[in-house]
Formats: C-alpha cells, sequence, structure tokens
C-alpha cells in the first residue's frame, strides 16, 4: 500500500545501495531525497513523490488486561523491537 502510492505518484522505493538494510523513497532517476519514511509532516519534496502527512491509524480497545501502549514516532523502531 505505502509503495504503491509512492509509485503511483512517480517516486521510486528501492535501497540506496546495495548491501543498505531498508528501503528509501527517492524522486524517480535521482538519489533525492532517499527518505527512509513514506509518512512525513512537512517534507516538500516527498509530498511531490508520494510521501504524505495522513496518519496510519488503528484502533484497539484498551481494557483492565492491557499492560501497556505505545504511541511512538518512526525513530523509535531503531532502538525498540516490533516483537
Amino acid at each position: 500500500e505505502e509503495r504503491a502510492r509512492v509509485e503511483a505518484a512517480g517516486g521510486v522505493v528501492r535501497k540506496r545501495y546495495p548491501d543498505d538494510e531498508i528501503e528509501r523513497v527517492f524522486e524517480r532517476n535521482k538519489q533525492v531525497p532517499g527518505l527512509a519514511m513514506s509518512r512525513s509532516v512537512g517534507d516538500l519534496t516527498g509530498a511531490g513523490i508520494g510521501v504524505t502527512a495522513s496518519p496510519d491509524v488503528s484502533v484497539i480497545n484498551v481494557d483492565k488486561d492491557s499492560h501497556f501502549l505505545l504511541l511512538c514516532s518512526d525513530g523509535v523502531w531503531e532502538f525498540i523491537s516490533s516483537q
């Protein structure tokens, strides 16, 4: 879904270098901007190639058995495993 939106807007999702671990968003046939996310607030370059400020929202029920809830930005997953 994220890749499809970027590609439909003329952007490209790929690794910058062959040994990179993550894919990034680029303008077609360019090495910029190289964003490591497809959702961003205020990125004017990215907005022209499918990067959106619209949030990805999930609704969950929190009840007495819920132990914790994380509200995080993209950078947190560099330091905390999603597992």
